[in-house]
Protein backbone atom coordinates (compact mmCIF):
# COMPACT_ATOMS: atom_id res chain seq x y z
CA UNK A 1 0.00 0.00 0.00
CA UNK A 2 1.39 3.35 -1.04
CA UNK A 3 1.13 6.32 1.32
CA UNK A 4 0.68 9.87 0.04
CA UNK A 5 0.75 13.09 1.98
CA UNK A 6 -1.56 13.68 4.94
CA UNK A 7 -1.57 9.93 5.51
CA UNK A 8 -4.19 9.25 2.82
CA UNK A 9 -3.67 5.70 1.52
CA UNK A 10 -3.43 4.89 -2.16
CA UNK A 11 -3.65 1.34 -3.47
CA UNK A 12 -5.05 2.08 -6.91
CA UNK A 13 -3.55 0.17 -9.82
CA UNK A 14 -2.36 2.33 -12.77
CA UNK A 15 -3.61 1.62 -16.27
CA UNK A 16 -2.32 3.02 -19.57
CA UNK A 17 -4.79 4.01 -22.28
CA UNK A 18 -5.17 6.31 -25.25
CA UNK A 19 -8.36 8.31 -25.44
CA UNK A 20 -9.76 6.01 -28.14
CA UNK A 21 -9.03 3.02 -25.91
CA UNK A 22 -10.78 4.77 -23.04
CA UNK A 23 -13.85 5.25 -25.24
CA UNK A 24 -13.74 1.57 -26.19
CA UNK A 25 -13.42 0.44 -22.56
CA UNK A 26 -16.32 2.66 -21.53
CA UNK A 27 -18.48 1.36 -24.35
CA UNK A 28 -18.93 4.74 -26.03
CA UNK A 29 -18.23 5.84 -29.58
CA UNK A 30 -16.42 9.04 -30.41
CA UNK A 31 -14.65 11.60 -28.26
CA UNK A 32 -17.85 13.62 -27.98
CA UNK A 33 -19.13 10.95 -25.60
CA UNK A 34 -16.29 11.67 -23.17
CA UNK A 35 -15.92 14.81 -21.10
CA UNK A 36 -12.55 15.77 -19.68
CA UNK A 37 -12.78 17.17 -16.17
CA UNK A 38 -9.61 18.52 -14.61
CA UNK A 39 -11.43 18.99 -11.33
CA UNK A 40 -12.36 15.32 -11.13
CA UNK A 41 -8.97 14.37 -12.50
CA UNK A 42 -9.98 12.54 -15.65
CA UNK A 43 -12.50 11.39 -18.23
CA UNK A 44 -16.06 10.35 -17.44
CA UNK A 45 -18.56 8.64 -19.73
CA UNK A 46 -21.56 10.61 -20.93
CA UNK A 47 -23.97 8.65 -18.72
CA UNK A 48 -21.71 8.86 -15.69
CA UNK A 49 -21.04 5.15 -15.66
CA UNK A 50 -17.25 5.13 -15.34
CA UNK A 51 -14.67 7.70 -14.35
CA UNK A 52 -11.00 7.57 -15.35
CA UNK A 53 -8.92 9.17 -12.63
CA UNK A 54 -6.15 10.98 -14.44
CA UNK A 55 -2.63 12.21 -13.69
CA UNK A 56 -2.37 15.29 -15.94
CA UNK A 57 -2.43 13.08 -19.02
CA UNK A 58 -5.09 10.83 -20.58
CA UNK A 59 -2.77 7.82 -20.42
CA UNK A 60 -2.06 7.26 -16.76
CA UNK A 61 -4.86 6.61 -14.33
CA UNK A 62 -7.35 4.16 -12.92
CA UNK A 63 -10.97 3.35 -13.75
CA UNK A 64 -13.77 3.39 -11.18
CA UNK A 65 -17.43 2.59 -11.66
CA UNK A 66 -18.84 5.95 -10.60
CA UNK A 67 -22.45 5.02 -11.31
CA UNK A 68 -22.57 2.47 -8.49
CA UNK A 69 -21.01 4.76 -5.90
CA UNK A 70 -23.14 6.13 -3.11
CA UNK A 71 -23.13 9.88 -2.46
CA UNK A 72 -20.77 9.29 0.46
CA UNK A 73 -18.40 7.27 -1.74
CA UNK A 74 -18.53 9.92 -4.46
CA UNK A 75 -17.63 12.57 -1.92
CA UNK A 76 -14.67 10.50 -0.74
CA UNK A 77 -13.53 9.98 -4.34
CA UNK A 78 -13.58 13.69 -5.06
CA UNK A 79 -11.70 14.47 -1.85
CA UNK A 80 -9.27 11.68 -2.56
CA UNK A 81 -8.46 12.71 -6.14
CA UNK A 82 -8.13 16.36 -5.14
CA UNK A 83 -5.52 15.34 -2.58
CA UNK A 84 -3.81 12.91 -4.95
CA UNK A 85 -3.36 15.51 -7.68
CA UNK A 86 -2.97 18.52 -5.38
CA UNK A 87 -6.12 20.25 -6.65
CA UNK A 88 -7.57 23.14 -4.70
CA UNK A 89 -11.27 23.37 -5.52
CA UNK A 90 -11.36 27.01 -4.45
CA UNK A 91 -9.09 27.93 -7.34
CA UNK A 92 -11.77 27.37 -9.93
CA UNK A 93 -15.22 27.14 -8.36
CA UNK A 94 -15.80 30.90 -8.62
CA UNK A 95 -15.26 30.85 -12.39
CA UNK A 96 -17.13 27.63 -13.04
CA UNK A 97 -20.54 27.40 -14.62
CA UNK A 98 -23.49 27.18 -12.27
CA UNK A 99 -24.14 23.48 -12.60
CA UNK A 100 -24.74 20.43 -10.47
CA UNK A 101 -21.04 19.67 -10.08
CA UNK A 102 -20.29 23.13 -8.70
CA UNK A 103 -23.08 22.79 -6.19
CA UNK A 104 -21.71 19.40 -5.24
CA UNK A 105 -18.09 20.60 -5.01
CA UNK A 106 -19.12 23.60 -2.95
CA UNK A 107 -20.12 21.28 -0.10
CA UNK A 108 -16.68 19.69 0.00
CA UNK A 109 -13.55 20.85 1.75
CA UNK A 110 -10.02 19.95 0.75
CA UNK A 111 -8.71 17.05 2.93
CA UNK A 112 -7.34 18.33 6.22
CA UNK A 113 -5.15 15.38 7.08
CA UNK A 114 -7.75 13.11 8.69
CA UNK A 115 -7.11 9.51 7.85
CA UNK A 116 -10.10 8.21 5.89
CA UNK A 117 -10.68 4.89 4.27
CA UNK A 118 -10.63 5.36 0.54
CA UNK A 119 -13.80 4.46 -1.36
CA UNK A 120 -14.16 1.06 -2.91
CA UNK A 121 -12.49 0.74 -6.30
CA UNK A 122 -15.23 -0.99 -8.24
CA UNK A 123 -13.19 -1.59 -11.40
CA UNK A 124 -9.62 -2.78 -11.03
CA UNK A 125 -7.02 -3.23 -13.73
CA UNK A 126 -7.80 -6.95 -14.07
CA UNK A 127 -11.48 -6.40 -14.84
CA UNK A 128 -11.49 -3.26 -16.93
CA UNK A 129 -12.76 -4.95 -20.10
CA UNK A 130 -15.89 -6.09 -18.23
CA UNK A 131 -17.00 -2.61 -17.21
CA UNK A 132 -20.82 -2.55 -17.58
CA UNK A 133 -22.61 0.32 -19.29
CA UNK A 134 -26.33 -0.40 -19.28
CA UNK A 135 -28.62 2.26 -20.72
CA UNK A 136 -31.54 1.14 -18.55
CA UNK A 137 -29.77 1.74 -15.24
CA UNK A 138 -30.43 4.91 -13.28
CA UNK A 139 -27.41 7.19 -13.61
CA UNK A 140 -26.22 10.54 -12.43
CA UNK A 141 -25.74 13.21 -15.11
CA UNK A 142 -22.24 14.53 -14.65
CA UNK A 143 -21.57 18.01 -16.02
CA UNK A 144 -18.04 19.03 -16.93
CA UNK A 145 -16.82 21.70 -14.50
CA UNK A 146 -14.50 24.55 -15.32
CA UNK A 147 -10.80 23.67 -15.74
CA UNK A 148 -8.57 23.69 -12.70
CA UNK A 149 -6.15 26.45 -11.88
CA UNK A 150 -2.93 26.86 -13.83
CA UNK A 151 -0.20 24.39 -12.98
CA UNK A 152 2.47 25.44 -10.54
CA UNK A 153 6.15 24.77 -10.85
CA UNK A 154 6.06 22.53 -7.79
CA UNK A 155 4.04 19.96 -9.75
CA UNK A 156 6.74 19.44 -12.38
CA UNK A 157 8.56 16.12 -12.21
CA UNK A 158 12.27 16.51 -12.90
CA UNK A 159 14.06 13.51 -14.34
CA UNK A 160 17.73 13.26 -13.43
CA UNK A 161 18.12 9.48 -13.29
CA UNK A 162 16.21 7.76 -16.08
CA UNK A 163 16.82 7.47 -19.80
CA UNK A 164 14.18 8.74 -22.26
CA UNK A 165 11.90 6.44 -24.23
CA UNK A 166 12.99 5.85 -27.83
CA UNK A 167 9.91 5.87 -30.05
CA UNK A 168 11.79 5.01 -33.25
CA UNK A 169 14.41 6.02 -35.77
CA UNK A 170 13.39 8.85 -38.09
CA UNK A 171 16.10 8.10 -40.67
CA UNK A 172 14.55 7.40 -44.05
CA UNK A 173 11.14 8.83 -43.21
CA UNK A 174 9.47 11.11 -45.72
CA UNK A 175 8.80 14.66 -44.57
CA UNK A 176 5.08 13.90 -44.14
CA UNK A 177 5.86 10.78 -42.09
CA UNK A 178 8.33 12.70 -39.95
CA UNK A 179 5.76 15.44 -39.30
CA UNK A 180 3.17 12.82 -38.33
CA UNK A 181 5.61 11.23 -35.88
CA UNK A 182 6.25 14.63 -34.33
CA UNK A 183 2.52 15.27 -34.13
CA UNK A 184 1.29 11.99 -32.59
CA UNK A 185 4.36 9.83 -31.92
CA UNK A 186 5.64 6.89 -33.97
CA UNK A 187 2.49 4.83 -33.24
CA UNK A 188 0.06 7.70 -33.70
CA UNK A 189 -1.31 7.21 -30.17
CA UNK A 190 -0.42 10.54 -28.52
CA UNK A 191 -3.26 13.07 -28.93
CA UNK A 192 -1.14 16.17 -28.34
CA UNK A 193 2.61 16.61 -28.39
CA UNK A 194 5.19 19.36 -28.12
CA UNK A 195 8.60 19.26 -29.77
CA UNK A 196 11.62 21.48 -29.34
CA UNK A 197 10.63 23.87 -32.13
CA UNK A 198 7.23 24.42 -30.43
CA UNK A 199 8.56 25.65 -27.09
CA UNK A 200 9.35 29.23 -28.12
CA UNK A 201 5.84 29.49 -29.57
CA UNK A 202 4.28 28.26 -26.33
CA UNK A 203 6.22 31.01 -24.53
CA UNK A 204 5.10 33.62 -27.08
CA UNK A 205 8.64 34.49 -28.19
CA UNK A 206 8.75 32.74 -31.56
CA UNK A 207 9.40 35.03 -34.54
CA UNK A 208 7.36 32.73 -36.77
CA UNK A 209 4.17 31.67 -35.00
CA UNK A 210 1.81 32.79 -32.21
CA UNK A 211 0.60 30.56 -29.33
CA UNK A 212 -2.97 30.66 -30.68
CA UNK A 213 -1.86 29.39 -34.10
CA UNK A 214 0.08 26.54 -32.51
CA UNK A 215 -2.88 25.69 -30.25
CA UNK A 216 -5.29 25.55 -33.18
CA UNK A 217 -2.85 23.44 -35.20
CA UNK A 218 -2.36 20.98 -32.33
CA UNK A 219 -6.10 20.89 -31.67
CA UNK A 220 -6.76 20.08 -35.33
CA UNK A 221 -8.74 23.26 -36.06
CA UNK A 222 -6.42 24.66 -38.74
CA UNK A 223 -3.75 23.05 -40.93
CA UNK A 224 -0.08 23.35 -40.04
CA UNK A 225 1.37 26.68 -41.09
CA UNK A 226 3.65 26.14 -44.05
CA UNK A 227 6.95 28.07 -43.84
CA UNK A 228 7.32 31.01 -46.20
CA UNK A 229 10.99 30.16 -46.79
CA UNK A 230 11.05 26.43 -47.64
CA UNK A 231 14.16 26.71 -49.82
CA UNK A 232 16.06 28.48 -47.05
CA UNK A 233 15.00 25.80 -44.56
CA UNK A 234 16.06 23.04 -46.95
CA UNK A 235 19.42 24.73 -47.39
CA UNK A 236 19.80 24.98 -43.62
CA UNK A 237 19.13 21.24 -43.28
CA UNK A 238 21.74 20.47 -45.94
CA UNK A 239 24.27 22.63 -44.10
CA UNK A 240 23.84 20.87 -40.73
CA UNK A 241 26.83 18.56 -41.41
CA UNK A 242 28.92 21.63 -42.25
CA UNK A 243 27.96 23.37 -39.00
CA UNK A 244 28.72 20.19 -37.05
CA UNK A 245 32.10 19.93 -38.82
CA UNK A 246 32.96 23.51 -37.93
CA UNK A 247 32.00 22.85 -34.31
CA UNK A 248 34.27 19.81 -34.22
CA UNK A 249 37.13 21.76 -35.82
CA UNK A 250 36.78 24.68 -33.41
CA UNK A 251 36.39 22.63 -30.22
CA UNK A 252 38.27 19.43 -31.00
CA UNK A 253 35.24 17.44 -29.72
CA UNK A 254 33.92 14.35 -31.48
CA UNK A 255 30.30 14.23 -32.61
CA UNK A 256 27.85 11.93 -34.37
CA UNK A 257 24.33 12.08 -35.83
CA UNK A 258 21.34 10.94 -33.78
CA UNK A 259 18.08 10.36 -35.69
CA UNK A 260 16.00 8.81 -32.90
CA UNK A 261 12.72 10.30 -31.74
CA UNK A 262 12.83 10.55 -27.94
CA UNK A 263 10.02 10.84 -25.38
CA UNK A 264 10.25 12.12 -21.81
CA UNK A 265 9.65 9.22 -19.37
CA UNK A 266 7.15 11.24 -17.29
CA UNK A 267 5.52 13.42 -19.94
CA UNK A 268 4.27 11.43 -22.98
CA UNK A 269 3.62 14.68 -24.86
CA UNK A 270 7.28 15.84 -24.68
CA UNK A 271 9.15 14.65 -27.78
CA UNK A 272 12.66 15.47 -28.99
CA UNK A 273 14.42 14.94 -32.31
CA UNK A 274 17.94 16.36 -31.93
CA UNK A 275 20.54 17.14 -34.63
CA UNK A 276 23.72 15.63 -33.21
CA UNK A 277 25.42 14.36 -30.07
CA UNK A 278 28.96 15.13 -29.00
CA UNK A 279 31.26 13.95 -26.24
CA UNK A 280 32.52 16.45 -23.67
CA UNK A 281 36.14 16.62 -22.52
CA UNK A 282 35.07 14.67 -19.44
CA UNK A 283 33.60 11.93 -21.62
CA UNK A 284 29.95 12.80 -21.00
CA UNK A 285 27.26 12.60 -23.65
CA UNK A 286 25.94 15.98 -24.83
CA UNK A 287 23.51 17.50 -27.36
CA UNK A 288 24.62 19.53 -30.39
CA UNK A 289 22.05 21.70 -32.14
CA UNK A 290 23.10 23.02 -35.56
CA UNK A 291 21.64 26.26 -36.94
CA UNK A 292 22.12 28.49 -39.96
CA UNK A 293 20.95 32.05 -40.42
CA UNK A 294 20.98 34.88 -42.93
CA UNK A 295 23.87 37.31 -43.07
CA UNK A 296 21.65 40.32 -42.39
CA UNK A 297 20.48 38.94 -39.01
CA UNK A 298 23.81 37.54 -37.86
CA UNK A 299 23.83 40.15 -35.07
CA UNK A 300 21.21 38.05 -33.27
CA UNK A 301 24.07 35.70 -32.38
CA UNK A 302 26.62 38.35 -31.41
CA UNK A 303 26.03 38.37 -27.65
CA UNK A 304 24.66 34.90 -27.04
CA UNK A 305 22.01 32.41 -28.04
CA UNK A 306 18.66 33.81 -29.21
CA UNK A 307 16.17 33.08 -26.44
CA UNK A 308 13.82 31.10 -28.67
CA UNK A 309 16.65 28.68 -29.51
CA UNK A 310 17.83 28.42 -25.91
CA UNK A 311 14.34 27.26 -24.86
CA UNK A 312 14.46 24.58 -27.55
CA UNK A 313 17.82 23.20 -26.42
CA UNK A 314 16.92 23.23 -22.71
CA UNK A 315 13.75 21.33 -23.55
CA UNK A 316 15.85 18.71 -25.35
CA UNK A 317 18.17 18.42 -22.34
CA UNK A 318 15.18 17.72 -20.10
CA UNK A 319 13.66 15.11 -22.41
CA UNK A 320 16.95 13.24 -22.90
CA UNK A 321 18.16 13.78 -19.30
CA UNK A 322 21.46 15.25 -20.50
CA UNK A 323 23.40 17.86 -18.55
CA UNK A 324 25.45 19.45 -21.34
CA UNK A 325 24.62 20.89 -24.75
CA UNK A 326 25.98 23.21 -27.39
CA UNK A 327 24.38 25.22 -30.15
CA UNK A 328 26.34 26.29 -33.22
CA UNK A 329 25.36 28.66 -36.03
CA UNK A 330 26.88 29.58 -39.40
CA UNK A 331 25.89 32.35 -41.81
CA UNK A 332 28.70 32.50 -44.36
CA UNK A 333 31.82 30.92 -45.80
CA UNK A 334 34.44 32.35 -43.45
CA UNK A 335 34.40 30.37 -40.17
CA UNK A 336 36.56 32.99 -38.46
CA UNK A 337 33.87 35.64 -38.87
CA UNK A 338 30.71 33.78 -39.89
CA UNK A 339 30.43 31.10 -37.21
CA UNK A 340 29.50 31.08 -33.52
CA UNK A 341 28.94 28.38 -30.94
CA UNK A 342 27.87 28.44 -27.29
CA UNK A 343 27.79 25.82 -24.54
CA UNK A 344 24.73 25.35 -22.31
CA UNK A 345 24.70 23.74 -18.89
CA UNK A 346 21.53 22.23 -17.52
CA UNK A 347 19.51 24.47 -15.20
CA UNK A 348 16.80 22.59 -13.30
CA UNK A 349 14.97 25.74 -12.20
CA UNK A 350 14.64 26.91 -15.80
CA UNK A 351 13.63 23.38 -16.75
CA UNK A 352 10.85 23.42 -14.15
CA UNK A 353 9.59 26.69 -15.55
CA UNK A 354 9.64 25.38 -19.14
CA UNK A 355 7.73 22.20 -18.31
CA UNK A 356 5.25 24.00 -16.09
CA UNK A 357 4.30 26.38 -18.91
CA UNK A 358 4.25 23.57 -21.47
CA UNK A 359 2.08 21.36 -19.25
CA UNK A 360 -0.38 24.24 -18.90
CA UNK A 361 -0.46 24.46 -22.69
CA UNK A 362 -1.16 20.73 -23.01
CA UNK A 363 -3.85 20.99 -20.30
CA UNK A 364 -5.49 23.81 -22.24
CA UNK A 365 -5.73 21.57 -25.32
CA UNK A 366 -7.67 18.92 -23.39
CA UNK A 367 -9.80 21.56 -21.67
CA UNK A 368 -10.52 23.35 -24.96
CA UNK A 369 -9.22 26.69 -23.67
CA UNK A 370 -7.57 28.69 -26.43
CA UNK A 371 -4.74 31.10 -25.58
CA UNK A 372 -5.31 34.79 -26.28
CA UNK A 373 -3.19 37.28 -28.19
CA UNK A 374 -2.23 39.05 -24.98
CA UNK A 375 1.47 39.87 -25.02
CA UNK A 376 1.88 39.07 -28.73
CA UNK A 377 3.32 41.84 -30.90
CA UNK A 378 0.55 43.61 -32.78
CA UNK A 379 1.87 42.89 -36.27
CA UNK A 380 2.28 39.19 -35.48
CA UNK A 381 -1.17 39.05 -33.90
CA UNK A 382 -2.87 40.66 -36.90
CA UNK A 383 -0.99 38.42 -39.32
CA UNK A 384 -2.02 35.35 -37.34
CA UNK A 385 -5.67 36.37 -37.03
CA UNK A 386 -5.89 37.02 -40.78
CA UNK A 387 -4.61 33.50 -41.33
CA UNK A 388 -6.89 31.88 -38.75
CA UNK A 389 -10.04 33.73 -39.82
CA UNK A 390 -9.19 34.13 -43.48
CA UNK A 391 -12.75 33.83 -44.74
CA UNK A 392 -15.79 35.21 -43.00
CA UNK A 393 -19.31 33.80 -43.09
CA UNK A 394 -21.84 36.35 -44.27
CA UNK A 395 -24.70 34.11 -43.11
CA UNK A 396 -23.76 34.36 -39.44
CA UNK A 397 -25.62 36.90 -37.29
CA UNK A 398 -23.78 39.98 -35.97
CA UNK A 399 -21.83 39.57 -32.75
CA UNK A 400 -23.37 41.41 -29.82
CA UNK A 401 -20.45 42.99 -27.95
CA UNK A 402 -20.43 43.69 -24.25
CA UNK A 403 -19.17 46.81 -22.48
CA UNK A 404 -15.56 45.59 -22.51
CA UNK A 405 -15.42 45.27 -26.30
CA UNK A 406 -17.62 48.33 -26.64
CA UNK A 407 -15.00 50.53 -25.02
CA UNK A 408 -12.41 49.13 -27.45
CA UNK A 409 -14.66 49.97 -30.39
CA UNK A 410 -15.09 53.53 -29.10
CA UNK A 411 -11.32 53.92 -28.89
CA UNK A 412 -10.88 52.53 -32.42
CA UNK A 413 -13.43 55.05 -33.66
CA UNK A 414 -11.53 57.89 -31.99
CA UNK A 415 -8.28 56.72 -33.59
CA UNK A 416 -9.99 56.46 -36.98
CA UNK A 417 -10.96 60.14 -36.69
CA UNK A 418 -7.36 61.00 -35.78
CA UNK A 419 -5.99 58.98 -38.70
CA UNK A 420 -8.36 60.73 -41.10
CA UNK A 421 -7.25 64.13 -39.81
CA UNK A 422 -3.59 63.19 -40.21
CA UNK A 423 -4.27 61.90 -43.73
CA UNK A 424 -5.81 65.23 -44.65
CA UNK A 425 -2.80 67.06 -43.22
CA UNK A 426 -0.49 64.73 -45.13
CA UNK A 427 -2.46 65.28 -48.33
CA UNK A 428 -2.09 69.04 -47.92
CA UNK A 429 1.66 68.71 -47.34
CA UNK A 430 2.01 66.42 -50.37
CA UNK A 431 0.09 68.98 -52.43
CA UNK A 432 2.60 71.69 -51.47
CA UNK A 433 5.47 69.37 -52.39
CA UNK A 434 3.89 68.70 -55.81
CA UNK A 435 3.65 72.45 -56.47
CA UNK A 436 7.41 72.84 -55.85
CA UNK A 437 8.16 69.67 -57.85
CA UNK A 438 6.49 71.18 -60.93
CA UNK A 439 8.94 74.10 -60.84
CA UNK A 440 12.02 71.83 -60.68
CA UNK A 441 10.87 69.36 -63.39
CA UNK A 442 10.05 72.32 -65.63
CA UNK A 443 13.66 73.49 -65.24
CA UNK A 444 15.20 70.01 -65.76
CA UNK A 445 13.33 69.23 -69.01
CA UNK A 446 14.95 66.09 -70.52
CA UNK A 447 17.76 65.97 -67.98
CA UNK A 448 17.51 63.17 -65.42
CA UNK A 449 19.60 64.85 -62.73
CA UNK A 450 20.28 68.30 -61.37
CA UNK A 451 22.31 69.66 -58.44
CA UNK A 452 22.42 72.72 -56.24
CA UNK A 453 25.25 73.62 -53.88
CA UNK A 454 24.13 75.81 -51.02
CA UNK A 455 26.41 78.57 -49.60
CA UNK A 456 27.23 76.34 -46.62
CA UNK A 457 28.40 73.54 -48.93
CA UNK A 458 25.32 71.32 -48.69
CA UNK A 459 24.57 69.68 -52.04
CA UNK A 460 20.97 68.97 -53.07
CA UNK A 461 20.62 66.46 -55.91
CA UNK A 462 17.34 66.17 -57.84
CA UNK A 463 16.78 62.95 -59.80
CA UNK A 464 14.13 62.33 -62.41
CA UNK A 465 15.22 59.06 -64.07
CA UNK A 466 13.42 57.16 -66.79
CA UNK A 467 12.07 53.79 -65.71
CA UNK A 468 10.41 51.25 -67.97
CA UNK A 469 7.98 48.77 -66.39
CA UNK A 470 6.46 45.88 -68.32
CA UNK A 471 3.05 44.67 -67.19
CA UNK A 472 0.48 42.40 -68.74
CA UNK A 473 -2.48 44.27 -70.16
CA UNK A 474 -5.10 42.23 -68.32
CA UNK A 475 -8.02 44.06 -69.92
CA UNK A 476 -6.75 43.23 -73.41
CA UNK A 477 -5.85 39.67 -72.41
CA UNK A 478 -9.33 39.13 -71.00
CA UNK A 479 -10.80 40.32 -74.30
CA UNK A 480 -8.43 38.63 -76.80
CA UNK A 481 -7.59 35.40 -74.88
CA UNK A 482 -10.35 34.76 -72.30
CA UNK A 483 -9.45 31.07 -71.82
CA UNK A 484 -5.81 31.90 -71.10
CA UNK A 485 -6.93 34.73 -68.82
CA UNK A 486 -9.06 32.33 -66.75
CA UNK A 487 -6.22 29.78 -66.63
CA UNK A 488 -3.76 32.23 -65.14
CA UNK A 489 -6.22 34.17 -63.01
CA UNK A 490 -5.20 34.03 -59.35
CA UNK A 491 -7.77 34.59 -56.63
CA UNK A 492 -6.88 36.14 -53.31
CA UNK A 493 -8.90 36.50 -50.15
CA UNK A 494 -8.72 39.46 -47.81
CA UNK A 495 -10.76 40.96 -45.01
CA UNK A 496 -10.70 44.65 -44.10
CA UNK A 497 -11.61 45.66 -40.57
CA UNK A 498 -13.53 48.90 -40.01
CA UNK A 499 -15.80 50.50 -37.44
CA UNK A 500 -18.92 52.41 -38.49
CA UNK A 501 -20.41 54.85 -35.99
CA UNK A 502 -24.15 55.55 -36.08
CA UNK A 503 -25.16 58.41 -33.84
CA UNK A 504 -28.52 58.14 -32.03
CA UNK A 505 -31.38 60.10 -33.59
CA UNK A 506 -32.51 63.19 -31.74
CA UNK A 507 -36.11 62.98 -30.53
Amino acid sequence: MKEIKNGLPCNLLPVFFTKDEIAEKLGVKGNDKLSYSVGEGGYISEDGAVLLIDSRSPYIGMLIEARKCTDEEKEKWVRYTCELFDIDLGDYIDDAQNNAWVEYFAKLQKPTGKSETEPKQAVMQSSITQTPVDADDTVTNFVQPAPAAVSTVSKVKLNTTRKPNILGDTAGLSNDEWLEWRKHGSQGDIPYTLGGSDIATVFGVSPWKTPLELWLEKHGDIPRKEPNNPKQLAMGHLQEPVVAHLFGEETGLSYYEDTNLYQHPDYPWALANIDRRYTTEDGEDAILECKTTSFHIRDHWADGIPYYYELQVRFYMAVLNINHAAIACSWGFNPENDFKYYFIERDLEVEEMIFSVCQDFIDSLYAGEQPTMEGVKTDKALEALKRIYEKGNANLPPVEFGNKQGKVLERISELDVKIQRLKEELKAVEGQRDEYTVKIIEAMKDNEQGTYTAPDGTVYTARYPTKVTNRIDTARMKKDAPDLYKKWLKSSTSRTFSVKVTEPKNN
